[in-house]
Formats: C-alpha cells, structure tokens, sequence
C-alpha cells in the first residue's frame, strides 16, 4: 500500500471543499465558514490573519496510489498553551507533542481498513520531515465516535482520559483524549522507514511547527471521522 502525504495546497482545494460537504463527514467535522476560510488561508500560505483559532493549524493531504483521500490537521503544543488539565498531564516531557486530527473524505475509501495505516504514515513522513524530536502525539474523537476510536485504537492509540468540550459547536459534548508514545527507538526506526507507506517528499516552501497559542482551543477539538474497519 502506497500512502504518502503533501501539504495542503490550492491544487487540492476543490477536492477536500468537496469533502466537507458529505454527510458523513460533517457528522464529526467541523463545516464552519470559518474554517472553510482557515483552510484558504492556509492553501494560500497564510499570508493574512486566520479568524479560526488564529490560524494554529496545517493541513495535510493523504493520497494513496496518487489519488487524494484524506486530510489530516496537526499542531505543537507547548507546555504554557490553554488546554485541558487532562492535556497537561499528557504532555511530553522528553520531547514535543503534536496534536491530530483525521479524516477520510473520499467515500470509496471507507470501510477498507486505510485509517490506521493512514495515521501512521502520517507519524512517519512527519518525524522524518517536519520534526524528529515530537515523541507523543494526541487525538481526541468524541466519545460517539466509535469508528475514530476503533481506528484510533488499531493505530496504535490509547486512551488517556475523557474531558467535555466548552466552546464551539462540540460544547458540553464528551471528548476522548487518546495518545501515542513514540520512543527514540521507534522514532529512528520510523524515520528510516523503507516500508510499504511512502514518504513523499517534503513540501517545498513548509516552515517547521511553529510555537502557537491555543487559547481555548483544545477544549473544542473537532472529533474526526475515521474508517471503521480494523488493520
């Protein structure tokens, strides 16, 4: 299986617009205008301010086989930023930690099994390409979501905790807070990966994680909407 991932880029805009109009999607997505506009603004290299949570997210695009499929948000964050307690207790303290959030747009590639693989190719082309020193990585599906957390699980997640969502669309709902440790050992072995997932090359003109605020972000988490069918 052949899975690499390109920074979301104006090429792909059309497309993943497209997903955010499935039903399926939006039953655990963010469809906001205002995060439609995130996504602009980010295609188009963030040159003006993001109205959406001042713009503290990249986005990814997964292709398998050269076809487009899903889209993954990743974002550092640091020890002083506004999140949960439960997100605190969780940071990584050897090295960065990276926050998630997947989905699958494309209907054709539900019920395959292609999340878990998905995600992990994602940790791989992100340790080798963006920053080798992130060791924990967080998602936080809703607590409903039990395809995300199946996926999730098979991806190699746990769960650490449950806090409720304050603000946005998701408030006053349950969210799962799940993380992924990933040792030196197996950062090294995943950055030197010759595997079946390939690692595209890295997007030109993509500057590393930047030190951003979160405010009271994390406390509304989009849950993603993940393919049920395990590895």
């Amino acid at each position: 299986m052949c899975i690499s991932f390109d920074k979301a880029a104006l090429q792909y805009k059309d497309r993943i617009f497209s997903w955010l109009d499935k039903p399926y999607v939006q039953a655990f997505w963010d469809n906001s205008d205002l995060y439609r506009v995130d996504l602009d603004v980010f295609m188009n290299g963030r040159k003006i301010p993001s109205p959406y949570f001042d713009g503290i997210f990249d986005y990814w695009v997964g292709t398998k086989n050269e076809e487009p499929f899903c889209l993954m948000m990743s974002n550092q964050v640091l020890p002083n930023d506004d999140v949960p307690d439960l997100w605190k207790t969780h940071l990584s303290r050897t090295g960065n930690t990276v926050s998630l959030d997947f989905m699958i747009g494309e209907e054709a590639f539900l019920g395959k099994g292609y999340a878990p693989v998905a995600i992990n190719a994602f940790i791989t082309f992100y340790l080798s390409n963006i920053d080798a020193k992130t060791d924990l990585f967080l998602i936080d599906p809703d607590k409903d979501n039990k395809k995300a957390l199946r996926a999730y699980e098979n991806a190699g997640f746990v769960k650490a905790g449950a806090f409720l969502a304050m603000t946005q669309a998701y408030k006053g709902q349950e969210t799962i807070l799940m993380i992924k440790n990933v040792s030196e050992r197996e950062n090294c072995n995943l950055s030197k990966s010759s595997g079946d997932e390939h690692l595209s090359p890295f997007a030109q003109g993509f500057d590393a994680p930047r030190a951003i605020r979160l405010r009271a972000y994390r406390d509304a988490r989009a849950p993603a909407l993940v393919d049920e069918a395990p590895l």
